[in-house]
């Protein structure tokens, strides 16, 4: 029970298509089970765990409830959840060759085929690692049966040969067998073909005689004994059929409906149909006693033909009727536009035309005829019911359209289908007098249903071609088709023939009427049940429909509370945005104080240096330099949206610039930047620029003398853990040794220093001009915003 239950669970959440496995449904439930929690306060937050798991909780029963009625247990889910299950393993390559041979003939999957080639190419991988002979050998079979689909007309036996042969080669009798099924099955029928599909069918046998395999032995007889009955060795076929069902009969082995249902075809043909009969009642009580349905169509056909030939409509209606709804079911719509043939030449029969015409139209605007087949049995069926009708003119054009048809329908057009809609022609142009015609079709039918040796057919045509020379005068060719009619109608209608067949209808209408008896008192106790279920169902709706109300009450309840809660959480928000503005605007009126203060700074040092001569000019000017370089970072920071951190490619740039004008080598020196795109707060960002000012200050000073010309380059690099800044120029070097600790430099010992503030690692270079390199790692963002506590003097030399 547990195993059934959970069976359509595994179905409906597990998709083998998806690429994380889930169907819709599962993700559905998963969203719910793993939504994010409202903003509530941490006290309410238990009780919306407990509402959402209730949801979640609710949702799994109603999705369950449904999938119980609707889940399928078909044959692909089936071996897909077998294959999603398991290893790759022996086990796994057996699932994937089920898989190809259910797709290499599941005609109604969109690209069968391209879904068998693709799991074939699986097992076949699999195989390669595993090296299992006889799942080799049956994956040779799949595919070579697949390529002779695809190439349809090449001839069979070269593709299987060889695989036969290797199924030989390594003992695999059971593939080898297979392997004959498969080759017979793909030979076309031809005279010249039938003695080999009978020597298939015969190693077949043998190969299962050896292997001791008592169903297959059974099916192989019927076979050959199949093939009997088609090149019309009655006899034979009848003595092989007799022995198959004795056989089957003392052993258990085999399904008797089969055989019930080859002796039903042999006595059809041979025009018995009293025994005909016998046996297709024997195959649909069989049927019905085992419940296995899968032929049932086949079995609900015999009948249908069977008593139409007998001249019951009526009877022969109700089986077509099962026949029919049969097709729907299982979506045979091949079949079922021959079924409804049948029905509208009953209907017609009984001189309903009307209503068959009725009935044509309504099915075949439910059910689409796609194939030629189907369509030629719609037209067969157009033009019975419109001749019916009286309406001759489009009777003439739904015959003559059939017949079209059918001549394009080279693959599935039988001689006996081509004779019954020659026959169908011949009869309708004989009613409108239009002999010549009539005959043409006529003669023609007659060669064809002697070809197919069936005793009815014979006899209806013998009976038109009668009709005929007797309207055009050929009296003596008349009266020979009428003894031949009458031979034949004697033969299958005889007193003793009739009472079998009566005394057959009425033990099977009391067996019935048995069967509606038990299956009332079956009914009687089911609606009971149903009673009981539909009490149990309204008491579960009931109490659903309670709980759905409470839920709903307590969403509602916490719906407001969390919208309270959340207007409470908005004006706080609200507020402490208000006074983090506050707080920036703030920030930014003191970065632009500090600012109007440096540079007012400056100006009085301009005006101070006006007194000054040489080295005291010398210091003051170089402290504005220092001051500006400063300034200039407040000033970034005043007019930045972010008062953290400083953009050092806007920064250096414009520094540079200022030491540029400042010093008036425009003509003279040429800068040269690579600033990568670092931003750096205020601890780190005035040391940086200070060092920058020093640097390119003692350059433009000291690098070229006698107005030479030269170069000065930056390079600021972002390496992620690490920031390097290099300042070099093409001058004439330093002249003093960089390496010593005690420097006279007042520039470099506060290089020096600044470069300790942000720990960074110093090195200086003498080599075609002056290059200084500064390491440090960037400090975090959200830091302390805080100006260097000291200008030290001490320098860190790497």
């Amino acid at each position: 029970m547990l195993k059934k239950t959970l069976l359509p669970l595994v179905i409906f959440f597990y998709d083998p298509l998806a690429s994380n496995g889930l169907s819709q449904p599962a993700l559905i439930l998963s969203s719910v089970l793993t939504a994010p929690y409202p903003l509530v306060p941490r006290g309410q937050l238990k009780n919306w765990v407990v509402m959402k798991r209730l949801i979640a909780l609710l949702m799994f029963i109603f999705m369950t409830g449904s999938l119980m009625a609707q889940a399928t247990s078909s044959e692909s889910t089936k071996l897909l959840l077998q294959l999603s299950k398991s290893k790759p393993d022996s086990n796994q390559i057996l699932t994937l060759i089920k898989l190809v041979d259910y797709y290499a003939y599941a005609t109604d999957v969109p690209n069968n085929l391209d879904s068998a080639d693709f799991y074939l190419a699986q097992a076949l991988k699999l195989n390669k690692d595993c090296r299992v002979t006889k799942f080799q050998n049956n994956i040779n079979i799949l595919s070579a049966d697949i390529f002779c689909t695809r190439k349809h007309g090449k001839d069979a036996r070269t593709i299987f040969i060889p695989v036969i042969n290797a199924c030989k080669k390594s003992g695999d009798k059971q593939n080898e067998c297979l392997a004959w099924e498969y080759l017979a099955n793909k030979i076309e029928l031809n005279d010249k073909s039938d003695p080999y599909i009978l020597t298939c069918d015969q190693n077949a046998l043998s190969l299962s005689l050896q292997l001791n395999n008592g169903e297959d032995e059974m099916y192989w007889r019927r076979a050959i004994a199949d093939f009997y009955l088609k090149q019309r060795k009655f006899d034979l076929a009848e003595s092989e059929m007799f022995q198959i069902l004795k056989d089957q009969k003392k052993t258990g082995a085999g399904n008797l409906m089969l055989s019930y249902d080859l002796l039903t075809s042999l006595f059809t043909t041979k025009g018995e149909y009293d025994k005909a009969l016998l046996y297709a009642l024997k195959a649909e009580k069989t049927m019905e006693a085992t419940g296995d349905s899968s032929n049932a169509i086949v079995y609900y056909g015999r009948l249908v033909n069977i008593y139409m030939v007998l001249g019951n409509p009526s009877l022969s209606n109700e089986w077509a009727r099962k026949a029919l709804n049969n097709a729907i079911l299982t979506k045979d719509f091949v079949t079922l536009f021959k079924i409804m043939n049948s029905i509208v030449v009953n209907l017609i029969r009984e001189g309903r035309g009307r209503e068959a015409l009725k009935f044509i139209l309504e099915t075949t605007k439910k059910y689409k005829p796609s194939t030629l087949e189907a369509k030629r049995l719609v037209q067969r069926e157009l033009g019975d019911s419109y001749n019916a009708i009286k309406k001759y003119d489009l009777a003439e054009k739904s015959y003559l359209e059939m017949i079209s048809l059918g001549n394009n329908d080279k693959a599935t057009y039988s001689v006996a289908e081509k004779g019954s809609d020659n026959h169908s022609v011949g009869n309708f142009f004989l009613n409108r007098k239009k002999y010549s015609k009539a005959k043409t079709y006529l003669t023609e039918a007659l060669v064809e249903y002697k070809e197919t040796g069936n005793t009815n057919y014979l006899k209806e045509i013998y009976l038109s071609l009668f009709r005929l020379d007797s309207a055009m005068g050929n009296y003596q060719a008349a009266i020979k088709y009428l003894r031949l009619n009458n031979t034949i109608k004697d033969s299958i209608f005889n007193i003793s023939k009739n009472k079998q067949i009566e005394e057959l209808q009425i033990a099977y209408k009391t067996e019935e009427k048995e069967k509606d008896n038990r299956l009332l008192k079956g009914t009687e106790k089911l609606d009971q049940t149903q009673l009981q279920q539909a009490k149990n169902t309204r008491n579960w709706t009931i109490a659903g429909s309670c709980m759905l109300l409470i839920i709903a009450g307590l969403l509602y309840r916490q719906n407001s509370q969390r919208k309270k809660n959340n207007a409470v959480i908005t004006h706080k928000n609200e507020l402490l945005q208000h006074l983090l503005t506050e707080k920036e605007w703030l920030l930014k009126e003191v970065h632009h104080r500090v600012k109007n203060n440096l540079h007012t700074v400056i100006c009085l040092l301009e005006s101070q240096a006006a007194y000054l001569e040489n080295d005291a000019l010398k210091a003051i000017e170089n402290s504005q330099h220092r001051i500006y370089a400063m300034s200039l970072i407040h000033q970034k920071l005043y007019q930045s949206d972010d008062i953290k951190t400083i953009d050092m490619a806007e920064y250096i740039p414009e520094l540079v610039k200022y030491l540029e004008d400042s010093f008036d080598v425009l003509d003279q020196i040429e800068f040269r930047l690579n600033i990568d795109p670092v931003s750096l707060n205020i601890s780190h960002a005035i040391p940086l620029g200070l060092i920058i000012n020093e640097a390119v200050s003692n350059s433009i000073k000291y690098a070229f003398p006698g107005k030479r010309k030269g170069q000065i380059s930056i390079s600021l690099v972002d390496a992620g853990t690490q920031i390097t800044l290099v300042l070099a120029d093409n001058g004439i070097g330093m002249p003093l040794n960089t390496n010593d600790t005690e420097s006279t430099s007042l520039g470099l010992e506060l290089i020096k220093g600044l470069s300790e503030d942000i720990e960074g690692a110093i090195r200086f270079e003498v080599s075609n001009g002056t290059q200084i390199t500064i390491m440090f790692r960037p400090a975090a963002h959200d830091e302390q915003e805080s100006f260097p506590t000291s200008l030290s003097t001490k320098g860190v030399i790497a």
